[in-house]
């Protein structure tokens, strides 16, 4: 995990962001689980989700970039 957390500490000073998080998939389960998380993220380290939930889960589902600039107005 030290080095995910460097990835995406990097990633998220390229990004000039604080925050950001890697989520890796466990086939046997069909979920994705936040392994790595700074910022506001970090607090979410453990959390499971399912295809199509919450952002990470969307864009795991369908394979498409999901952008967005407001989470409080997001619908998912």
């Amino acid at each position: 995990t030290d080095l995910l957390e460097t990835i995406v500490r990097w990633a998220a000073r390229l990004l000039h962001t604080a925050h950001g998080s890697v989520h890796l998939v466990d086939p046997a389960t069909n979920t994705i689980e936040i392994k790595v998380g700074i910022g506001n993220f970090s607090k979410y380290v453990g959390l499971k989700q399912q295809p199509g939930e919450g952002v990470a889960g969307n864009v795991w589902q369908t394979g498409q970039l999901v952008v967005v600039n407001d989470y409080d107005a997001w619908a998912g």
